[in-house]
């Protein structure tokens, strides 16, 4: 564990150059950001992923909600064996 004991080996103090998460500068400016990449490092949007479902809560509630439930002969039942559940 020599992190812990204070060794300069694998510390910040070893590491030279710029940081990662240091912003590139234009070419002529420094300091100014780049405002555009090269085109093979820019990101490309493919397919939706997990977001196709979309369900609507209204059409949910008109569908299969306590309003339509009680309107009917069924949904009475169905209510009443759930209420009596608890």
């Amino acid at each position: 564990l020599a992190f812990l004991a204070g060794s300069p080996v694998g510390s910040r103090q070893q590491v030279s150059g710029a940081s990662r998460w240091q912003v590139a500068s234009a070419p002529g400016l420094p300091g100014a950001p780049r405002s555009m990449g090269s085109p093979r490092h820019k990101q490309i949007r493919g397919k939706a992923c997990g977001n196709e479902y979309q369900p609507s809560n209204i059409k949910h509630k008109h569908r299969h909600g306590w309003v339509l439930s009680l309107s009917t002969p069924t949904g009475v039942q169905i209510i009443l064996r759930c209420t009596h559940r608890g």
